[in-house]
């Protein structure tokens, strides 16, 4: 039996390049899921790419960025995991799981805002397995940085949240995930979190014009591998290169998101800063054209 994770909001918006704020799955993309699901047993979930629609000339700064990032992330980042049998952090749209598998892991914790994240570490610390499929579903990027910083300190209070969970019995859980297992986990959770803490700290040093110690090759391997990834990502995704050039401004922004996502740990750890859909210009779509009515809106999966 399956279960779609994928909240497909339907609205209703008028005229040509409207608004809408519907995820887009493309076709098939349950069949593709199912198909998967069934060939492994130990297989709890399945995760489409993540896309931007509306990522084109003339869009927002910030909507460009946020493409180009998930195009990295998605487009190569999981499928290289899943290829090799490592657990990842499913993205909070478009999962298929084994239903079994998801009452076995006690399914999404609700006072995680991040709740997707943790329960592909729970999935990975129960034996279960993840993976990727073809498929793309197409989503609304925040088109303003405020929007976008409100999101990215949910995303990055979540992690930390999950860091938290998990690391609370290390032993037990290195135990569960195995040692590639837990490698994978640490470098997607605490890792990147201290990535993005020291990203400020790390452009000092290369800025600083003294790049002969350790510190400093290790700062340029690490940008350098950081930058060939999202080169690839552009050109896989057919997005501008120059965007890459941005990345290191981005990181500073992702910085200021972490530093919001640690106050509101502190003050209001379960609180979910919501992110305001429907002002992006994505032209048009069925899923939105079928939205008619109140009657007509609602989940779908």
């Amino acid at each position: 039996m399956l279960t779609a994770r994928s909240p497909e909001l339907l609205r209703r918006s008028q005229g040509p390049g409207r608004s809408c704020t519907a995820d887009r799955p493309e076709p098939q993309q349950a069949r593709l899921a199912a198909a998967a699901l069934a060939s492994a047993p130990r297989l709890a979930v399945v995760q489409a790419r993540l896309g931007c629609d509306h990522a084109g000339p003339g869009s927002p700064l910030v909507a460009r960025l946020w493409a180009l990032e998930y195009a990295a992330l998605f487009g190569l980042v999981l499928p290289a995991l899943a290829r090799l049998g490592l657990p990842f952090l499913l993205g909070g749209t478009s999962n298929w799981f084994r239903a079994d598998a998801l009452r076995a892991a006690g399914g999404w914790d609700a006072h995680n805002v991040t709740e997707d994240a943790d329960l592909g570490v729970r999935l990975a610390r129960l034996g279960w397995r993840s993976s990727t499929i073809d498929s793309t579903t197409w989503e609304e990027a925040p088109v303003t940085a405020l929007a976008w910083l409100r999101q990215r300190a949910r995303w990055l209070k979540g992690f930390a949240v999950t860091t938290i969970v998990h690391a609370r019995e290390p032993r037990r859980a290195a135990r569960d995930l195995g040692p590639a297992a837990t490698a994978a986990l640490l470098a997607q959770l605490p890792a990147s979190l201290l990535c993005i803490a020291a990203h400020p700290l790390g452009l000092a040093v290369l800025l600083g014009g003294d790049l002969s110690g350790s510190l400093a090759a290790l700062l340029l391997a690490g940008y350098a591998t950081a930058l060939a990834l999202h080169t690839a990502a552009a050109l896989r995704a057919g997005l501008p290169l120059w965007l890459v050039l941005l990345l290191p401004a981005y990181w500073l922004a992702l910085w200021a998101g972490l530093l919001l996502a640690l106050w509101d740990l502190a003050r209001v750890p379960h609180h979910w800063r919501k992110t305001d859909h429907g002002r992006a210009r994505r032209g048009r779509n069925t899923l939105c054209d079928r939205a008619e009515s109140p009657q007509e809106t609602g989940r779908i999966g």
